[in-house]
């Protein structure tokens, strides 16, 4: 029996009825009768409520006790794995972005806090100890701070550090290093740590350098530097410091040029940032690089000039440039000028995979990178402007090599040129566009409207899908530059790709930052595509309400430390 059967004035329920005196009498007999018997429910409820806490909390005792008895009949922890399989196994618990930190909770400090059998294979495996960040700060925004020069703490501290880096090199015995050094503002009693890690540069097999250039010098004039396994260089020199003495910060980058750091023998991976002095004049040894990233640095400034810094460097497998047309005004500044030797002729790089270049500012001789062979090319990240009139050398690019991964800027091009590029990429399986608020060519912008998505997943007039084997599409627009690609159009987009029509591939991954509000729920539409193994990722704005205060619209986390923000421990963390 329906409700509306059962209780008179049902249907008058949350309506605008009036009821009559006798009405009312009825009403609240009515009312009486239900409210004595909602009482009696909620009597017989509360036992049953308490019953039901009760047998939560006990399936939750047990659920404990369940996995700690596993964990103890676990094959670890009864040592039932044969130690070189869990040798692998810790090596395998290392981070494999950056090296690994000093701190309890990361490996492979966490892996000897475990049980005494984990604590003697961790100790007893040097590979596992033999990468290392060290960030060493200054600054009280970072914990935990080294006290000031004044304080009779200074000393203290500088030798728990010492202890704890020398404990670390100890343990990893005699393998080859790879160490990450970020050394910002520190007194001289932090020279003793420097030196200290500049004694085992015998064993360096990459170094990542995060500091001054007068660290670098110092370090360049020790006669303990023996760079004969280092293969991977990264330096990114930061200023330190008044401004007056940034004004002698170009003369200082010269004097590098001499430094054994870049003349060591078997480098084969390059990085160098902030470098205020001709790179070309370094005496890298370029014809053995296998990877090349240049950014922020004072050369190469133009096309010319890196294709003359490449032309040595044939045995290339991927190269990174970020050409920068703003640097810093030095008053007075007189520098090595850097003479190109670039004779016109083609630069040929056979090997090279990955080519990404980024600039600030357009290129007057667009012709320029046809000089570029690379006939192994495959993957190409590009955002150079071009002055208005002239088309991108991006398309010639896309036709003479097959491209499997492209990242672009959309601000940098026109649309028409865009979609030239994605008619040469037959073969393309990853697609990522992005954009920059500082700068946007003006005519013919791409505005990422929908018609990109329906090239990508319909056929044209002519029958042409394209980019027919795209898997992986990326969109990333700046904060301020909103994307035009509608929710609706999204989600048809997905379910074109995901149809499994013959000749058009489905996709695997969809990341999209949209700088707006969402209009559609999507999260329904998507779920069986996320069941059948698509990874998505959509993120949009928040909206705002202004005539709120700032208090209402706080929709922010904790800030997750970046591995830049770990530092050193007391030296009883081992």
């Amino acid at each position: 029996m329906d409700a509306e059967d059962e209780i008179p004035f049902y249907s008058l329920l949350n309506s605008g009825f009036i009821p009559r005196e006798e009405d009312a009498f009825i009403i609240k007999d009515i009312l009486n009768r239900q409210v004595v018997e909602a009482a009696s429910l909620e009597n017989q409820i509360a036992p049953i409520k308490a019953m039901y806490e009760v047998l939560l909390n006990c399936r939750h005792g047990l659920q404990s006790s369940i996995k700690g008895l596993q964990g103890l009949v676990s094959l670890p922890r009864r040592n039932r794995i044969p130690e070189d399989i869990l040798r692998e196994i810790f090596l395998r618990c290392l981070p494999d972005t950056h090296d690994a930190v000093i701190h309890p909770n990361e490996s492979p400090i966490l892996l000897t806090h475990i049980c005494s059998s984990w604590r003697r294979v961790a100790l007893s495996t040097p590979l596992l100890w033999s990468t290392i960040h060290l960030p060493l700060y200054n600054s009280p925004s970072f914990y935990p701070p080294i006290p000031p020069p004044t304080s009779t703490e200074l000393e203290e501290n500088v030798q728990a550090r010492e202890r704890v880096i020398q404990t670390w090199l100890d343990r990893s015995s005699t393998c080859p290093l790879s160490l990450t050094l970020i050394d910002l503002d520190l007194p001289p009693a932090s020279q003793k740590i420097f030196n200290l890690i500049v004694s085992s540069s015998h064993r360096w097999r990459s170094m990542k350098f995060s500091t001054s250039h007068q660290r670098i010098q110092t370090m360049s004039e020790s006669n303990q530097l023996d760079l004969s396994v280092l293969q991977n260089l990264e330096i990114e020199l930061q200023a330190t410091g008044s401004w007056e003495s940034h004004n002698l910060i170009p003369q200082a980058h010269s004097k590098l040029q001499t430094s054994p750091l870049f003349s060591a023998p078997n480098i084969r991976h390059f990085s160098l940032s902030s470098f205020m002095a001709p790179v070309g004049s370094l005496p890298i040894k370029w014809e053995g690089l296998t990877q090349m990233k240049l950014a922020y640095n004072d050369h190469p400034k133009t096309v010319a000039e890196m294709l003359s810094l490449l032309r040595p460097c044939r045995k290339l497998v991927s190269f990174s440039i970020l050409i920068s047309h703003t640097p810093v005004h030095f008053p007075n500044q007189t520098v090595q000028n850097f003479t190109s030797d670039d004779d016109g002729s083609v630069v040929y790089l056979p090997d090279l995979v990955t080519f990404e270049i980024s600039s600030s500012a357009a290129t007057s001789s667009p012709d320029e990178f046809s000089r570029l062979h690379m006939p192994s090319l495959k993957n190409l990240t590009y955002s150079y402007p071009v002055l208005p009139g002239t088309h991108t050398p991006l398309v010639s690019l896309t036709q003479s090599y097959t491209i499997r991964s492209l990242s672009i800027s959309t601000s940098t091009l026109r649309e028409d040129d865009f979609l030239q590029c994605l008619r040469c990429c037959k073969e393309l399986t990853s697609l990522t566009l992005f954009a920059s608020e500082s700068f946007v060519v003006n005519a013919g912008r791409i505005e990422n409207k929908d018609d990109i998505l329906k090239s990508l997943s319909l056929p044209d007039a002519d029958g042409e899908i394209l980019c027919p084997k795209l898997e992986n599409l990326q969109h990333s627009v700046g904060s301020f530059i909103e994307t035009h690609w509608s929710d609706e159009e999204v989600l048809n987009f997905v379910k074109r790709k995901q149809a499994g029509k013959p000749g058009l591939s489905k996709l695997k991954r969809l990341a999209i930052i949209f700088g707006r509000v969402q209009t559609i729920p999507l999260a329904k539409e998507l779920e069986q595509f996320v069941n059948d193994g698509l990874e998505i990722c959509l993120q949009y704005s928040i909206k705002m309400d202004w005539m709120k205060p700032m208090a209402y619209n706080s929709v922010g986390a904790p800030l997750t430390p970046s591995i830049h923000n770990q530092s050193f421990l007391p030296s009883n963390i081992f």
